[in-house]
């Protein structure tokens, strides 16, 4: 989502790890910096003033999870989200399926709780919510809607960025990183019970965006394995 934005307007394409590692006094009039980093009022303040507007990125909080659990064995540097803060993913290993007891014990955790605070904790206060399944639905509509609210024009044709990073040609330049491309996946791979149990642990990372928390009822632990290894054989 970020490459086709900054694409789309042309802009270059900034991503650091926490604002201390922004060089702050030499970025160019118009760039697009991308951070996973908790909300506070004087961070806020500070980027209004240095002129930046907000745009967050909404994900199904299942998702995420699972997208986690998938990416987190590949690298090492995960514990440098949120500088650490309560915890990291040391537990989520290449052997881990959504029914294990490693995950269970992350999905409920205090450290997940901190990552899906970052949206939540900006939402109230963003300019623009983008919401990754509106994205694959129609990126081209999302990106309109998009320069519309920012009261921007793209300078690149919409239709030739999104094509340039469609799934494919993103999993190609960034081997690891990328993986389904979908959402809905978590349907098929966390069982009703636990689905539930993590919906209660953390509503506000349902309730802010909308997400429904509406699991397969027939769904078991034999066939949410199945389908995750599955799903990591043909990655």
């Amino acid at each position: 989502m970020r490459r086709v934005l900054t694409d789309v307007l042309g802009l270059p394409n900034v991503a650091v790890w926490v604002p201390g590692e922004a060089h702050w006094d030499q970025f160019p009039a118009d760039v697009s910096l991308a951070m996973h980093w908790r909300y506070s009022r004087e961070f806020e303040g500070f980027l209004r003033e240095a002129g930046f507007r907000i745009a967050v990125t909404a994900r199904h909080p299942l998702d995420v999870l699972l997208s986690i659990l998938h990416y987190a064995p590949t690298d090492p540097e995960t514990n440098r989200w949120l500088e650490g803060e309560c915890g990291d993913e040391r537990s989520l290993t290449a052997e881990v399926t959504p029914v294990d007891e490693p995950f269970v014990r992350y999905a409920m955790s205090w450290r997940f709780a901190a990552l899906l605070e970052v949206s939540t904790g900006w939402a109230p206060r963003a300019d623009a919510i983008l919401r990754y399944a509106d994205f694959v639905r129609d990126a081209r509509g999302e990106v309109e809607l998009l320069l519309r609210q920012f009261g921007l024009v793209a300078v690149n044709d919409i239709d030739a960025v999104v094509q340039r990073h469609a799934p494919e040609q993103t999993r190609q330049r960034t081997p690891g990183h990328f993986w389904q491309g979908s959402p809905n996946h978590w349907r098929r791979l966390i069982v009703p019970t636990l689905a539930r149990a993590i919906y209660e642990r953390h509503p506000r990372a349902f309730s802010t965006f909308g997400f429904a928390c509406d699991p397969d009822p027939d769904l078991t632990e034999t066939q949410a394995r199945a389908n995750w290894r599955a799903l990591q054989t043909a990655t």
